[in-house]
C-alpha cells in the first residue's frame, strides 16, 4: 500500500512537472517500473542478462539507472554541483519515487518547479545515453552526456519550460 500511495503521490508532482509530455510519460513509465530495463527484459526471457549498460556493475533497474549506477552518479554530480544541490544527489537503496518524493521535501517550494524539471532533464538524458548503449551506438562519457543535458535544457527553456531558463548561466 505504500508504494501505491508514493506511485500516485509521485503522478501528482510529475504531471505538473515543466518539461515535454514525452519526457514526463517516459518518467511514468519509470515511476511504475514498465521501462524495458535489462533486469525486466531478462526476466520475461528477452535477454540472458541483467546488467547495467551504463556501468556493467549491478542489475539495471529504473532506479539503479537513475539514482545508483555510477554512470548516472557522476552526472548528476556535474549537473547539481554549479547549483549548489549536490546534497539532492541520489544516495543508497531508495526508491525512484521515494527518493524524489523525499527530496521535495526538503527543498523551498518556490525551488521544487526546478528540482522536478532538472531530475526529468537528467533521467531523460541518462536513459538516451543508455539506449545508445543497448542499441550499438558509439558510447558517450560523462562530460558528452553532460553536454547533452546542458543543451537540452537549453531547448527546454527555449520552448517555454521556463524553470530550467535560469540555469543557462549557471552552466556555461
Amino acid at each position: 500500500i505504500l508504494c501505491r500511495f508514493n506511485q500516485a503521490a509521485g503522478a501528482k508532482e510529475l504531471w505538473r512537472a515543466k518539461a515535454p509530455p514525452r519526457v514526463k510519460l517516459f518518467f511514468w513509465l519509470a515511476l511504475h517500473q514498465r521501462l524495458w530495463t535489462s533486469e525486466r527484459r531478462k526476466r520475461h526471457g528477452l535477454k540472458d542478462e541483467d546488467a547495467c549498460a551504463l556501468c556493467d556493475q549491478a542489475a539495471e533497474t529504473g532506479s539503479h539507472l537513475f539514482l545508483r549506477c555510477v554512470f548516472s552518479g557522476q552526472v548528476w554530480l556535474a549537473l547539481l554541483g554549479p547549483l549548489q544541490l549536490l546534497p539532492l544527489m541520489p544516495v543508497g537503496d531508495d526508491d525512484l519515487v521515494e527518493w524524489w518524493i523525499q527530496q521535495r521535501g526538503r527543498i523551498d517550494q518556490a525551488s521544487k518547479p526546478l528540482f522536478d524539471s532538472l531530475l526529468l532533464l537528467i533521467a531523460w538524458t541518462v536513459r538516451k545515453e543508455r539506449n545508445c548503449r543497448v542499441f550499438g551506438r558509439t558510447p558517450s562519457s560523462v562530460q558528452d552526456v553532460v553536454r547533452v543535458a546542458v543543451e537540452e535544457g537549453e531547448d527546454w527553456a527555449h520552448a517555454g519550460f521556463a524553470p530550467l531558463a535560469a540555469l543557462h548561466h549557471v552552466w556555461s
